[in-house]
């Protein structure tokens, strides 16, 4: 009887320190990976997101700006010829463009040292 009451006090014993030991390295765990997981997220994610961003955002921007800048005025402006001067006196605007750049040229030539 005596054996009988020892092992069900070792038995009982044993199961609370198993689950108690089970709590200890569950809850130790769920601590330690989720204050882990949130500062090495937190980090990467900064990190990753900074350089993909700056390196992303230049490429893109670079060649959208480029494509936009090149492309852009080009439509506009022979949108705007063909509208507003119509077609006959493009080639006179355009000369007449000509003319007044070479016109400020020559006022500016005395401030200019070649």
């Amino acid at each position: 009887m005596n054996q009988l009451f020892f092992f069900l006090y070792i038995l009982c014993v044993s199961l609370c320190f198993d689950f108690i030991a089970y709590l200890y390295v569950y809850i130790s765990l769920s601590i330690y990976l989720s204050i882990y997981l949130s500062i090495y997220l937190s980090i990467y994610l900064s990190i990753y997101l900074s350089i993909y961003l700056s390196i992303y955002l230049s490429i893109y921007l670079s060649i959208y700006l480029s494509i936009y800048l090149s492309i852009y005025p080009s439509i506009y402006l022979s949108i705007y010829l063909s509208i507003y001067k119509g077609r006959g006196s493009t080639s006179e605007w355009l000369l007449n463009i000509t003319h007044e750049t070479e016109l400020v040229g020559s006022l500016c030539e005395p401030f200019i040292d070649i």
